[in-house]
């Protein structure tokens, strides 16, 4: 990759800070190990901190899911030269900001794709075989095999809301599970084998039983599952939401799950997270609730420091980007 960004001289160090809450060393191996090999006699400092670091000579951050980026923090930050978040979502990054600093974005989006896609099939198949409802009927003293609320996997129509990788990882499965798979997307796929393109949104709603949002959180995308949304699907059919909090309305959801037009939900995000002990969604009826955990493997929790470290080494050394990384704002 060219880029106008002036990369260090060789006899500077190459600052690069690994932030967020839950940073760690091994985090900033994964890091080290990847960027290393692009930047030559550039010797590569990789740092931890638990906040958005302050002050001169810092040159790359990779921001630990979710921290905030804020103007404040990038014009804190007069040497930076790139931003890379170790996630697929990137809503907490100030893009107009970073855009106005000249600063590059890099997301990766390639690593924990499949965990995510596996974890949307494993809430799906929960609320389908009414798992949760049996658990609990257990613990509450009621024996009722035939009482769970569960239904047949095979010929289930699942709507998928955005067909990026995601959404292919989890059609892939769908289908092998005998599912009927439903895709709708602004621009339609050119390739999509064995799937159903919707006509529209409202289409895939009304015909889907299970409807997964597989897109990013945008100021077009917010709350695109409201109230309306919802009453568009059809009587006992489910939502699962593994990608963004701010894609449904969580009031509307309550209400729809309360009048019974709603069989359940599985929802993996949440517009505050962790939410706070008063937060409505706590109280769901009917609701599977996970803690933004769909993208977390062993593997998954470093390969994203890894992806950041190659991107890195494309925009400040010699290396070259991989599919595992998106460049939002590329470097001018």
């Amino acid at each position: 990759m060219t880029s106008a960004i002036r990369p260090p001289a060789a006899t500077d160090d190459l600052t690069i800070v690994v932030a967020g809450p839950r940073a760690s060393q091994p985090q900033a191996d994964a890091v080290t190990a990847a960027v290393a090999p692009a930047v030559g006699a550039i010797r590569p400092l990789v740092t931890v901190t638990h906040a958005m670091p302050a002050g001169p000579s810092v040159h790359a951050v990779v921001i630990v899911p979710s921290l905030p980026v804020t103007a404040a923090d990038l014009a804190a930050l007069p040497d930076l030269r790139m931003v890379c978040t170790a996630s697929a979502g990137y809503d907490h990054v100030d893009l107009q900001a970073a855009r106005g600093r000249g600063v590059a974005v890099a997301r990766a989006v390639g690593n924990g794709s499949e965990e995510v896609a596996d974890h949307i099939i494993a809430l799906t198949l929960a609320l389908l075989r009414g798992v949760a409802n049996g658990d609990r009927a257990i613990r509450d003293g009621t024996w009722a095999p035939s009482g769970t609320g569960a239904r047949r996997v095979r010929g289930t129509r699942l709507g998928l809301v955005g067909f990026g990788r995601i959404g292919r990882f989890v059609a892939d499965r769908a289908l092998g599970l005998g599912m009927e798979v439903i895709v709708y997307t602004r621009t339609p796929p050119a390739d999509a084998p064995g799937v159903r393109v919707a006509a529209s949104l409202a289409a895939l709603l009304r015909d889907s039983d299970v409807v997964v949002p597989c897109l990013p959180l945008t100021t077009e995308s917010q709350y695109l599952l409201d109230a309306q949304a919802l009453a568009l699907m059809p009587t006992g059919s489910f939502l699962v939401n593994c990608a963004r909090g701010g894609l449904v309305d969580v009031t509307a959801l309550d209400a729809a799950l309360r009048a019974g037009r709603l069989g359940g939900a599985a929802l993996d995000v949440f517009e505050s997270e962790p939410p706070s002990p008063d937060d409505p969604v706590r109280r769901l009826p009917r609701t599977i609730l996970t803690p933004h955990s769909a993208w977390h493997s062993p593997e998954s929790a470093l390969g994203a420091f890894t992806a950041a470290g190659t991107a890195i080494g494309a925009v400040l050394g010699a290396g070259s980007p991989n599919d595992m990384v998106e460049f939002l704002l590329p470097p001018t």
